[in-house]
């Protein structure tokens, strides 16, 4: 009787390990507010209702979960998409993607978005990684420095 239970549980145990789904794909997305002179943000993704609001210059949000595919990104300061600063970027998010999306420029320039491919992958021991990104119009080019070494020379904007 012990066996046949044994056999019992191991059986079951085999048929719920195949009955399950492997997990959806997901990509990742987080919007930033990169410019001096707009007020709080809202950010509109496919559709015409604010999917974020209240974000403040210097912000970023959280990492946001996405089904992989193509999105319509607007950012603007009112309810309306219709006056938005920034309407209709076309936004790829593939699976294992983390991208962020800053609102950057100012009124006398002109506001644009760019997306900035995040890389997650595994870094080695003793080793880091940083992304960095010209967000200032005015500042012209900019040289990154690591105890007084070039890391990244003119560096324009914007860029990563």
């Amino acid at each position: 009787m012990l066996t046949l239970l044994l056999s019992s549980i191991a059986v079951s145990s085999l048929a719920f390990a195949q009955d399950a789904e492997p997990p959806a794909p997901v990509g990742y997305v987080r919007f930033a507010h990169l410019s001096s002179d707009a007020g709080p943000i809202k950010v509109f993704v496919n559709e015409p209702t604010a999917r974020i609001s209240g974000l403040r210059a210097n912000a970023f949000t959280r990492w946001l979960e996405v089904t992989p595919g193509t999105f319509e990104i607007s950012f603007g300061t009112a309810s309306s998409v219709a006056s938005a600063l920034v309407s209709d970027y076309r936004l790829d998010i593939g699976e294992g993607d983390y991208i962020t999306l800053p609102l950057i420029g100012n009124a006398t320039d002109g506001y644009s978005t760019v997306a900035i491919s995040e890389d997650f992958s595994p870094i080695a021991e003793g080793q880091a990684r940083v992304t960095v990104f010209h967000a200032v119009p005015a500042a012209g080019d900019v040289n990154l420095l690591l105890n007084g070494n070039a890391v990244a020379q003119q560096l324009g904007y914007p860029g990563a």
